[in-house]
């Protein structure tokens, strides 16, 4: 017996024949048809705000066999969803794995990057009436000098930035909001209600 070993790129047809020492001989025909590795495509790397979620779906083409598993899992982790689809929430690199009928397989990543949690806050105050008062806005959790602030009263929006002057004549319910973009991607994930208080003058 012979082993040979070949490399092949397309349907091939190989012919064995053997020889004895008095010219008698034989052969014997085998066939290798090539069979495309299935193309799974995950979809481009991902950032999302600290409470967004995304359902990505694969794109899976394959040759004439039938797709016969389709599995996420974390990388160097646990199965995730034995489907095409998948909610993704959290920071991590995922990987799809697809196998067809015949065996052949391929995989494909996407990187998700969850933008830390924004959190709002600034003070009240109590002024005298007529009188105009600066609230100041902070935040905790950013991660770049890309955030904008949002006031509010009530459902309009009255004034953007860190400080809003305001001058109220009645006790007023103030909303601030913050927002932070990364990667293209804005998060509003914080707000706080800041009081001032409105003391009528004396008589």
């Amino acid at each position: 017996n012979q082993i040979k070993t070949f490399t092949i790129w397309q349907d091939t047809q190989f012919v064995y024949r053997v020889n004895d020492t008095i010219g008698c001989w034989d052969k014997d025909t085998v066939r290798i048809n090539m069979h495309r590795h299935p193309v799974v495509d995950a979809g481009a790397d991902i950032r999302l705000c600290s409470d967004g979620i995304l359902y990505r779906e694969v794109d899976v083409t394959y040759d004439e066999s039938d797709l016969d598993s389709v599995v996420w899992y974390e990388a160097d982790g646990p199965v995730l969803s034995p489907n095409v689809g998948l909610n993704l929430n959290d920071s991590g690199t995922f990987v799809v794995l697809v196998k067809d009928t015949i065996g052949c397989m391929a995989r494909d990543t996407v990187e998700v990057v969850v933008s830390p949690e924004l959190i709002a806050y600034a003070n009240g105050n109590v002024i005298c009436y007529g009188d105009t008062v600066e609230l100041t806005a902070n935040e905790t959790g950013s991660k770049s000098f890309n955030v904008r602030y949002y006031w509010y009263e009530g459902n309009n929006l009255i004034t953007t930035g860190r400080i809003a002057r305001v001058n109220p004549t009645v006790t007023t319910t103030y909303t601030i909001k913050v927002a932070e973009t990364i990667d293209g991607v804005e998060c509003r994930d914080s707000f706080e209600n800041v009081v001032v208080k409105v003391n009528p003058l004396p008589v």
